[in-house]
């Protein structure tokens, strides 16, 4: 091997696995903040912590390692013409093409990596993961009863819990609907208790009130009974996946198998190497750079085409399962695009005869402005980079609820797109501080600091020309805390409504929510919207009224009802 490609290759090598470092960390820490949230929930023991966490991270390398790949090479090019070693090499004959061959052998195997991730090894730890959670919950007692929410029985019904205690033996407020026929069942206690019985997993309720009657019309043939005792069945986990889900199938399993489901799982499998190869071949026109070119400014626009790439997928993946595209046309357009957007922002980067880069002039104002551009610029680079990364790991949570309540990949898209006014607000600190970081060391690196002192430009006057566009923005920020990013949330929940708990979803007869002693059920419901107005439209409702004691006091049944924010 030549001495140059052993040369190039290791500085590709070590760019990569410094960047899949430090995105492995972050990755790390969103898988770690949504496995805690689970244990809280009581959907995943705390023995099994450690291991989901590191099954999960093998699930998350195959979009993961394309993003690594990606920067790690924009960053190792990006030096190298930083550097002038790219001007050296072109002066004694070795042009720009010469660099893909080491490129190519720092890519390849990083390209079988993700391949075997993305079809061998992420769907065998997703597998081995729901696996041990399934094998867990069946010896845990409180599994699939949440305090807060509303849980299905295994016999019909619904149940809720208001309060529970930290083991999952005694319950507060405890409410029981059942419905056979024409007719309804519907328990209350003040406290509960579970407990095994050969295995099963017994609810018991202590001094309640019972009413069992019509399920509408004008008979009012009802019977209330109070009791001390009432013991009933309760089921595993409702949301539990089962092993045969296509997104837990190996490969192998997927080729034969015609359903919509199984065609999109095995192309979303197949993507990951695809879109990594298209990336790769961006990060050499996307680095090219002069010497006192901004260092990190490729970096931003090389996140947002993976964003677009990323999104391409997720998209296209909801369209073969819903047979919007026919499944012979897979997912590698995906990839093409991400190229294509990448191939469009390289094209004009600099106008035929233009120079490398821009004079620094004597006149204090130019000064001002230049040193505003740079440090802004880094600032920018920072704030979109943390941003992207936020914004990509709720999307990914959000993707976790689809098909709960009518829950759809457009109600994840809308929800999280509205929460990012509040995300910049709340990320701006961290951006100002790392962006300035950059824009201040790059200049200090080009000497351009000391030139300027040089000249005689005061530190007061560098120092206020770098806060003065940080202070428009932070106005900005406070303005957009102040108004747009409230709004965003709050038609975020509106959206969320459906599975959080302002509006509980429960699989089994329809919606259900509570207010205070106000249990509301309703058969079907849709989101509707008038101009800026959002509110949903529910259908076949019934309200339940229960008194301090847990005594039903009134049940009413309407047709039609809609449900708006703060009503």
């Amino acid at each position: 091997m030549p001495k140059l490609d052993r040369y190039l290759s290791a500085e590709f090598a070590r760019a990569v696995a410094a960047a899949l470092v430090v995105l492995g960390m972050v990755s790390l820490g969103g898988l770690f903040a949504d496995l805690i949230g689970e244990m809280a929930r009581g959907k995943l023991p705390p023995a099994l912590l450690l291991s989901q966490l590191g099954l999960r991270l093998l699930g998350y390398l195959p979009m993961i390692l394309p993003l690594a790949l990606l920067l790690g090479l924009l960053l190792a090019v990006g030096r190298l013409y930083r550097d002038s070693e790219m001007h050296v090499l072109a002066a004694v004959g070795v042009g720009p093409a010469r660099v893909l061959r080491p490129l190519a052998m720092v890519t390849l195997p990083v390209l079988l990596v993700i391949a075997g991730c993305s079809l061998w090894l992420g769907p065998w730890a997703n597998r081995l993961a729901r696996g041990m959670v399934i094998e867990a919950n069946k010896n845990l007692l409180v599994a699939g009863l949440e305090p807060g929410r509303f849980t299905p029985l295994s016999n019909g019904g619904v149940a809720y819990a208001g309060e529970m205690s930290n083991d999952g033996t005694r319950l507060a407020r405890v409410f029981l609907f059942r419905e056979r026929g024409d007719r309804i069942d519907v328990a209350t206690a003040r406290s509960g208790e579970l407990y095994r019985d050969h295995g099963a997993r017994v609810l018991a309720l202590l001094d309640g009130f019972r009413v069992e009657g019509p399920a509408a019309g004008p008979d009012l043939d009802y019977r209330l009974m109070r009791y001390r005792r009432n013991e009933m069945e309760l089921p595993t986990a409702d949301d539990t996946r089962q092993l045969d889900d296509p997104e837990l199938l190996p490969t192998p399993a997927l080729l034969g198998n015609p359903a919509p489901a199984a065609q999109a799982e095995l192309h979303w499998r197949i993507a990951p190497p695809l879109l990594a190869l298209a990336l790769a071949l961006l990060a050499v026109p996307l680095a090219r750079s002069g010497p006192r070119q901004s260092r990190y400014g490729a970096m931003l626009l090389a996140f947002l085409v993976y964003l677009v790439g990323l999104f391409l997928l997720v998209l296209g993946t909801q369209w073969l399962a819903e047979e919007r595209i026919p499944a012979a046309a897979g997912l590698w357009w995906t990839a093409a695009a991400a190229a294509g957007t990448g191939g469009l922002a390289v094209c004009p980067r600099r106008p035929p005869g233009a120079p490398e880069g821009g004079e620094v002039k004597r006149w204090p104002r130019l000064h001002d402005l230049y040193l505003a551009r740079v440090v802004f610029g880094g600032v920018l680079l920072a704030w979109g980079v943390l941003l992207g990364l936020d914004v990509v790991l709720a999307f990914v949570g959000e993707m976790g609820e689809l098909g709960r309540g009518g829950y759809t990949i457009n109600h994840a898209i809308a929800a999280t797109g509205l929460t990012i006014p509040s995300r910049a607000y709340v990320l701006f600190p961290t951006a100002a501080v790392i962006g300035m970081l950059l824009g201040l060391g790059q200049l200090a690196a080009t000497s351009e600091l000391t030139v300027l002192r040089a000249i005689g430009v005061s530190r007061m006057r560098l120092a206020a020309s770098v806060l003065a566009p940080l202070v428009l923005v932070t106005v900005l920020m406070v303005v957009n805390g102040e108004t747009l990013a409230p709004w965003g949330d709050d038609r975020a929940q509106a959206i969320k409504a459906v599975r959080h708990s302002d509006m509980a979803v429960s699989r089994y007869s329809g919606l259900w929510a509570r207010e205070g002693d106000m249990f509301l059920n309703a058969r079907g419901g849709e989101e509707k919207q008038r101009g800026n107005e959002r509110w949903l439209e529910l259908r076949g409702v019934r309200l339940f009224q229960f008194g301090e004691d847990g005594r039903l006091l009134s049940i009413a049944n309407v047709d039609m009802a809609e449900h708006r924010a703060g009503q």
